[in-house]
């Protein structure tokens, strides 16, 4: 059989090329357009073979032809073709993951809300609808649920009061006589952010214990003042237990709520 006299130098290196990308392709010799250029600008296949290629409709097809083309011209040896067949016909299997990773796929790792219990909403005491609370659980069968907010306030007012949120109507506005009339007011305040915690649990399946526990800063002892940090105590706005029977119907609320 006569080898194509293009088969040179640089088409013994093409030739290396050639075979070790189709050793490592995942489709092992599907006939990608691309290499048949390079392989008909280097002269290893001819025109008509480079068209009859392009021509193949499956890839198992195209995958023999070009062997079948690559051994004709010379380009690749008995042995090479018998071993690239060979790979050709394998069937491609995925591989097999380890224990580890499948029992980490069937059992996810917990993200950061796992601990976290959501209640259903029910009812307040005068009917009207309660949303569902949100809690992390602290310990088996008892969650906790923390709020509150941060309120910064600004105050102005065109006569001085010298008073924090509240305004008195009923004897701090001053006279036209004093002197803070005709001073204005400008202050800010962070006193009337809010801190709560409500803690509750299942006692069993018609027992419902809850606690709750709600302040804020509004509060006024002798040496508070707006100069310096930490200057005003808290203030106990809300403090109660309940205990709610389901299968009585029974509600009951000790401590210091809403009337």
């Amino acid at each position: 059989m006569r080898r194509n006299p293009q088969i040179s130098k640089r088409g013994k290196v093409l030739k290396a090329c050639m075979l070790s990308s189709l050793m490592f392709a995942e489709s092992a010799f599907a006939a990608d357009k691309a290499l048949l250029d390079l392989l008909l600008q280097n002269g290893t296949i001819s025109r008509t073979q480079y068209e009859s290629l392009l021509k193949t409709d499956t890839t198992e097809t195209a995958s023999s032809s070009l062997l079948d083309v690559l051994k004709q011209n010379g380009a690749i040896s008995q042995d090479q073709y018998n071993g690239l067949a060979k790979q050709a016909a394998a069937p491609v299997t995925a591989p097999t993951p380890p224990p580890v990773a499948v029992a980490a796929a069937a059992n996810p790792a917990p993200t950061g809300n796992a601990g976290v219990i959501r209640g259903k909403g029910g009812t307040t005491e005068g009917g009207a609808p309660e949303p569902a609370r949100v809690g992390t659980e602290i310990a088996p069968g008892v969650s906790a649920t923390f709020g509150g907010f941060i309120e910064a306030a600004s105050i102005y007012r065109s006569k001085n009061e010298t008073q924090d949120i509240n305004s008195n109507f009923n004897g701090s506005i001053p006279f036209e006589n004093n002197p803070n009339a005709h001073q204005t007011e400008f202050r800010e305040s962070g006193r009337q952010s809010r801190v709560s915690l409500l803690v509750g649990g299942d006692y069993d399946k018609h027992t419902k214990l809850n606690g709750y526990l709600e302040m804020d800063f509004l509060a006024a002892g002798t040496s508070a003042n707006s100069n310096q940090i930490s200057g005003y105590s808290p203030r106990l706005r809300l403090g109660y237990a309940t205990i709610d029977k389901t299968d009585w119907g029974f509600h009951f609320l000790a401590g210091q709520s809403w009337s």
